[in-house]
């Protein structure tokens, strides 16, 4: 059977008719169900996501084996929603099995090249470890067979549901939820804290299970004392390429010091680049309570270290 004509869209490869071609139903059926499939996947506004899903159940196949099958639900489908960009319905019963007791396993499902096609067209994988986005998988569940009942997880934290982002993106109070969980955060621009009366609210950190309380303006000091260490600010004139020592009070050894430019009635003069020298790196510095800071251009710019200690 003639699946293409002359022409076709240079990226999804859709056939166009070209110069020459008939008008074949097929053909015709084939387009129309790839358009189909990216308007719907398109509507939901992501590149994978979970719409709905039926029942789970785990069988014991074997002594050494196991089998998850997830199946529809009256006239609901076993799963459907987006996997990289292509959406997806298998109407009966998704399979992952022959699954080895003893180990942890992530469950998921991948499109294939004939998913835009046939929305039926999907992989049940059954992984030793979790999968990165670029494996164009949908994490559906995780499976834990190292005891001697297995446990299933239907809503693990990757886990996700088109209703989800939904809500994400409509609640502008708290679009992740009253406790947001995240491996590492970074702040490009600014960090707002605000209490709901209005006053300034108390930040509260907790290291090695131990509770921290910092101030809401983050001063250095807290800084310091979240690392666990002490904290000096010093002002100072710059010194030049030759540089100069200087030296924290008390018994201290210092471990890490920043330097950034203050400006003193009028933002003149070249700084330049500025650099700091440690004990033990630097011949210039010969006690662990000192550094040495140079920089490249003029003496006599208006400096600040904030310095951290052990």
């Amino acid at each position: 059977m003639k699946r293409t004509y002359r022409q076709t869209t240079p990226l999804l490869g859709i056939p166009v008719l070209g110069y020459g071609d008939k008008i074949l139903p097929e053909v015709e059926l084939y387009r129309h169900k790839v358009i189909e499939n990216l308007l719907i996947a398109g509507m939901q506004g992501v590149k994978s996501c979970l719409f709905d899903e039926g029942y789970w159940r785990v069988t014991k196949t074997s002594d050494e084996f196991n089998t998850v099958v997830l199946g529809a639900t009256g006239s609901s489908p076993a799963a459907h929603g987006v996997i990289d960009g292509a959406y997806f319905k298998v109407s009966a019963q998704i399979s992952w099995g022959e699954i080895k007791l003893g180990g942890t396993y992530w469950l998921y499902l991948r499109a294939t090249t004939k998913t835009m096609e046939n929305p039926e067209a999907v992989r049940a994988v059954v992984s030793s470890h979790r999968l990165s986005e670029g494996d164009n998988c949908l994490l559906m569940a995780t499976l834990n067979l190292r005891e001697e009942e297995p446990k299933l997880e239907i809503a693990p934290d990757e886990k996700i549901f088109s209703k989800d982002i939904a809500r994400h993106a409509n609640d502008k109070e708290n679009p992740h939820g009253l406790r947001l969980y995240q491996k590492e955060l970074v702040v490009t621009d600014k960090l707002v804290l605000r209490s709901q009366d209005g006053t300034a609210p108390t930040i509260e950190v907790e290291v090695d299970g131990k509770a921290v309380e910092l101030p809401a303006n983050l001063m250095p000091e807290a800084i310091g004392q979240l690392a666990g260490r002490a904290v000096e600010i010093m002002d100072f004139d710059s010194f030049g390429p030759q540089g100069a020592t200087l030296q924290v009070s008390g018994r201290k050894e210092v471990f890490n010091v920043t330097v950034q430019r203050r400006v003193v009635d009028a933002f003149k003069g070249v700084a330049g680049e500025i650099a700091v020298g440690y004990f033990g790196e630097d011949a210039n510095v010969d006690e662990a309570n000192e550094f040495a800071v140079y920089n490249s251009g003029e003496e006599g710019i208006p400096l600040r270290a904030i310095v951290f200690c052990r």
